[in-house]
């Protein structure tokens, strides 16, 4: 299982490096944006899951909390902009 969520984490760092190669605040802010469907400044669960069937890794929606617990410092059960990016730094992106 953690084997799996880790590929999940390097598919959504592939993800946010397919806008640009050279990361930067702007393009991984673009990507927040675009699994944030509903635009209130947060990725859920629902969202997220969402977004990673749409990159072609079927997740359940456990699955899919249980990543978002990985980088949800706050414990809301939701992604903020800074704790995405703080997530993606942790993973090299």
């Amino acid at each position: 299982m953690l084997v799996k969520i880790l590929a999940l984490f390097v598919l959504l760092g592939t993800s946010v490096r397919a806008v640009n190669p050279v990361v930067g605040k702007d393009e991984a802010k673009n990507v927040f944006q675009i699994i944030d469907a509903n635009g209130d400044g947060k990725i859920s669960p629902l969202e997220l899951r969402s977004f990673l069937r749409a990159m072609g890794s079927p997740q359940t929606l456990w699955e899919t909390r249980v990543l978002l617990d990985y980088g949800d410092t706050n414990g809301n059960g939701q992604f903020d902009e800074d704790e995405y990016r703080k997530l993606l730094k942790g993973f090299g992106v």
